[in-house]
């Protein structure tokens, strides 16, 4: 059944900009329009997404069930969560001030299944973006459902089919692999969203392998949370490193976001896109270095 719907964001979106982070097997974005592929309570379904001069996004829909895949569509754009309260949090702030003006509408559009989040999240923990999309491709063609030309987000039972050998083999260290194999079969990914957010992390990081970092991408992108950003990632850290003239560790990066709580994944967010430093392609150390002879 195909059905067609109009939808208006709460406060300043921008479906270009949101959607612009890189290659996901369950979605692709597509001369302005971001097709996704959606596991409804009611049956997969497609849905294609574009964004008119007003700012409403039109939708198309294809699925047995429009209600429930609207739903979740909604969910996934995160269309119903209003940022202007970090807006004007930050609107006079010198570091996150300028770059929300620049990227205004930015915000993480999740996948809603925290089993897939983990997959990210370990997959990226340490490797260049590229390397790490292979590791989740492959991953997902090996034991994920096909729909649409893309795929459906990997539940917990098909992500406790993936091994450390498969993994392996699509570049994870076998360290790492063994962690994530650990992690799906502790923290049952699918339940997560019942627990409040500190607890979901604490279950995360009491994983050998899993740090907050990890328990940031799943927050954000497995349960659609603003209020854990993922702590440590190698940009916020180049990001306090150049503004400090030192290097920073991985852990204090914390204590930053926690200034815009509960916007904690927001400013990650924004502090990553939109910092010059943050994008310097330059271990941390070097980055503190420069800033200090500047």
């Amino acid at each position: 059944m195909t059905t067609e719907d109009r939808i208006t964001p709460a406060g300043p979106y921008s479906l270009a900009r949101s959607a612009a982070t890189g290659g996901c097997p369950t979605r692709r974005l597509a001369r302005g329009a971001l097709v996704l592929a959606l596991d409804a309570d009611g049956g997969p379904a497609i849905a294609a997404v574009s964004q008119a001069a007003d700012g409403a996004l039109l939708v198309r829909l294809d699925g047995p069930d429009p209600a429930s895949a609207m739903d979740l569509l909604r969910r996934c754009l995160a269309v119903d969560v209003d940022p202007t309260p970090f807006y004007e949090m930050v609107r006079d702030d010198p570091v996150l001030g300028p770059g929300t003006r620049r990227l205004r509408g930015m915000r993480p559009l999740p996948l809603m299944s925290a089993a897939h989040a983990l997959l990210r999240g370990v997959a990226g923990q340490l490797v260049r973006q590229s390397d790490a999309r292979r590791i989740e491709f492959a991953a997902v063609r090996a034991v994920g459902r096909a729909h649409g030309g893309l795929h459906l987000p990997l539940r917990t039972g098909e992500l406790r089919r993936v091994t450390v050998p498969m993994l392996q083999s699509a570049g994870m260290a076998r360290r790492r692999a063994e962690a994530l194999v650990r992690a799906v079969r502790a923290t049952v990914p699918d339940g997560l969203a019942a627990l409040p957010t500190g607890a979901v992390v604490a279950r995360l990081c009491a994983q050998p392998g899993i740090g907050p970092w990890t328990a940031g991408v799943v927050c954000t992108l497995g349960l659609g949370r603003l209020d854990h950003g993922v702590v440590g990632d190698l940009g916020l850290v180049r990001h306090m490193s150049h503004a400090e003239g030192r290097l920073v560790e991985a852990d204090e990066t914390a204590a930053l976001l926690d200034r815009y709580a509960p916007f904690q994944a927001l400013a990650a967010m924004y502090l990553i896109a939109g910092s010059p430093a943050a994008r310097i392609h330059a271990p941390p150390a070097e980055v503190a270095r420069a800033a200090r002879r500047a």
